[in-house]
């Protein structure tokens, strides 16, 4: 491929801990078009890319671990947000897709629906664009995906 393609290839961030979704979402993407894919798979590294990094469009997870640790990993059921926060705080305004495997997070009284958290989404960060929930046998995610990307 020519510097001119790379340079024109959109640039897309997925932020997720999942080594299958991960990689069924960069092969559907790569069917789509010319996409340049960065993958993080915590939510410290994944912050850290955003800060040295520019890219077109973020795709993230809802629960995420804190670090890229194989064993005693603090995982982080909202990290998502935490994740649009520190972006609404440095005044990165990428725009931000979540796609997650759960339709309920968290646990007792902090146990919240995906509807609920997008809504809050919606209300807090202007680049949030919408929620999707993946699956590895039904492929509606892709077309919804597809839809909130611009597609």
């Amino acid at each position: 491929r020519n510097e001119r393609n790379y340079a024109s290839m959109k640039k897309i961030k997925l932020d997720d801990d999942d080594n299958y979704k991960d990689e069924d979402m960069k092969s559907f993407l790569l069917e789509q078009g010319e996409y340049n894919i960065t993958i993080e798979n915590a939510l410290n590294p994944g912050l850290r890319t955003l800060l040295t990094n520019s890219f077109d469009f973020i795709i993230l997870d809802m629960s995420l671990p804190t670090f890229n640790m194989v064993e005693n990993k603090h995982f982080k059921p909202f990290g998502g947000i935490d994740f649009l926060q520190e972006m609404k705080r440095k005044k990165n305004t990428t725009p931000v897709v979540i796609v997650t495997q759960y339709e309920l997070f968290g646990e007792g009284n902090y146990q919240r629906t995906a509807d609920s958290i997008s809504l809050e989404c919606k209300e807090s960060f202007a680049n949030y664009r919408g929620i999707v929930i993946y699956s590895s046998t039904k492929k509606t995610w892709k077309k919804e995906l597809t839809e909130i990307m611009g597609g």
